[in-house]
C-alpha cells in the first residue's frame, strides 16, 4: 500500500517541483486567517500576516513565535525588495509600504491620480527592482480586514505606478478581466519627477 502524500495534487505538472520525501511542519495555528509569508533568510526568520487580528507574527527556529507588529494597518502581502527591506500591502491604510533597516516605515504608494487606492493585498519586487501589487477592494468591502469605504480607483482597470520614494513619475491604467489579480507596478527611477499618462491595452 502506498504512503499517503501530504500534497494533493490536481495537475501532475506540479509534481516536479516539489521534492515527495520532504517533510511539512505546522509552525503555528493560532490566526483567524494567515497570508503573506515572507522568509529572511540573513534574519533566520518567517514573516507573516494575521489579517482580522492586525498583527504580523514572526517565527525563528530558536524563540518560536511572536508577535512582529501589532496593530499592523490590517498588513497583507508581503515580500522584500532588492535591498532586503520589508515591503508590505497594508489594507486599514490603503497604501504600500517599506519597512527600513531601523523599523521606521516608508510609504511608497497611496493614492493614484489624486485617488486613494482600494486597499493593495499582495506584492512582488521585479528583478529591475520595480514593485508589482494588486489592488482589489477586498479590504473595503467590511470591517472584517481593513475598514469599509468605498472604492476610489476603478474596479475594472488598475493603475501601473512608477516613483521615487513618494514622487509618482509614470502611470498607466491596465484592464485587466480578473480585478482580483489586476497589478501595478511601481518602478523606482533615478531621478524623481511628475509625469503622469493614463493608457487602456
Amino acid at each position: 500500500m502506498a504512503e499517503a502524500s501530504i500534497y494533493e495534487i490536481h495537475d501532475p505538472r506540479f509534481r516536479q517541483l516539489i521534492v515527495t520525501s520532504a517533510g511539512l511542519d505546522e509552525l503555528y495555528s493560532g490566526c483567524r486567517w494567515a497570508e503573506g509569508p515572507v522568509w529572511f533568510n540573513d534574519a533566520n526568520q518567517l514573516l507573516w500576516s494575521d489579517i482580522p487580528n492586525q498583527r504580523m507574527l514572526r517565527w525563528t527556529p530558536e524563540s518560536g513565535i511572536s508577535v512582529y507588529r501589532q496593530p499592523s494597518n490590517f498588513t497583507n502581502g508581503h515580500t522584500r525588495d532588492r535591498q532586503g527591506r520589508l515591503i508590505s500591502c497594508e489594507h486599514g491604510t490603503r497604501r504600500v509600504t517599506r519597512t527600513e533597516v531601523d523599523g521606521s516605515i516608508t510609504v511608497l504608494a497611496d493614492r493614484f491620480e489624486g485617488a486613494r487606492l482600494n486597499s493593495p493585498n499582495d506584492v512582488v519586487v521585479k528583478s529591475d527592482g520595480s514593485i508589482w501589487f494588486t489592488d482589489p477592494t477586498y479590504g473595503i468591502m467590511s470591517d472584517y480586514e481593513g475598514y469599509r469605504a468605498v472604492p476610489e480607483q476603478p474596479t475594472r482597470s488598475c493603475p501601473r505606478q512608477s516613483f521615487r520614494d513618494k514622487d509618482i513619475t509614470k502611470a498607466t491604467t491596465v484592464p485587466n478581466e480578473d480585478t482580483q489579480l489586476a497589478p501595478i507596478s511601481i518602478d523606482v527611477p533615478s531621478r524623481p519627477r511628475v509625469e503622469l499618462e493614463r493608457s487602456f491595452i
